[in-house]
């Protein structure tokens, strides 16, 4: 997802096998383009983007790659799996559920990666009137 100045959210997963059972290689984070890059060109795999930061990031690459002369093959989800949306989440849900895995709705809330502005600024408010 595209986290605004420079930034995207993401978790890298690789496929484990033919069923396309997915792998989280890294947590949920907050990273740059160039930093992303950079780790997605290092493991010299193939990588799908998608999410509402992907169109963004494939324009980033295609100019990096053009500027530095280091290429590796990425490439957009199709349009209409871009997006996360409400059918696919209740479709992971109930394939959790029929594996066993049961999860009281009230379990469930977001992740946060890092604070809204909202919170910056009552955070810098908030050390200023300290200082004082």
């Amino acid at each position: 997802m595209d986290a605004r100045r420079n930034e995207f959210y993401n978790a890298l997963f690789t496929v484990s096998d033919s069923k396309g059972t997915l792998v989280r290689l890294t947590p949920d984070r907050a990273i740059s383009a160039d930093a992303l890059f950079d780790e997605l060109f290092a493991t010299g795999k193939a990588v799908l983007l998608n999410g509402d930061g992907a169109k963004k990031l494939y324009n980033i690459f295609s100019n990096k790659c053009a500027q530095e002369g280091r290429n590796f093959t990425y490439k957009l989800a199709p349009e209409h799996l871009i997006y996360q949306n409400a059918a696919t989440v209740a479709l992971l849900g109930e394939k959790s559920m029929s594996e066993g895995n049961k999860l009281a709705p009230a379990m469930l809330s977001p992740v946060y990666l890092r604070e809204s502005g909202a919170e910056r600024t009552k955070k810098s408010n908030e050390i200023g009137v300290n200082e004082k």
